[in-house]
């Protein structure tokens, strides 16, 4: 239920920042975030999705990048979103890697 309310806000979200990219309102958030967490609840997002279709999501992170990092983890977290969406979509794999 968590990870449905989760992709719906995710949607919703993206709705909203079209309209603002379009009337040139748009902000990005400078916060401070941990990397790996962000990974983990982007997995749990397509979790079932993963499943149904036999497919193992994993994150490689560099062990240079840091965990803590300052900036729009909602943005870093929809770009991903659209990585993980392309990958099933198109592709005909058994696996995704995000590096």
């Amino acid at each position: 239920l968590n990870a449905a309310a989760d992709s719906l806000l995710q949607t919703i979200n993206q709705l909203l920042d079209f309209s603002k990219i379009e009337s040139g309102k748009i902000l990005l958030e400078n916060a401070h975030f941990d990397l790996t967490q962000l990974f983990e609840k982007t997995t749990r997002l397509f979790e079932a999705s993963a499943i149904h279709r036999r497919v193992k999501i994993h994150f490689d992170i560099d062990s240079e990048v840091p965990h803590f990092l300052r900036g729009d983890a909602s943005r870093v977290s929809q770009v991903l979103n659209h990585f993980i969406n392309n990958a099933f979509q198109h592709g005909k794999v058994d696996e995704v890697t995000v590096k």
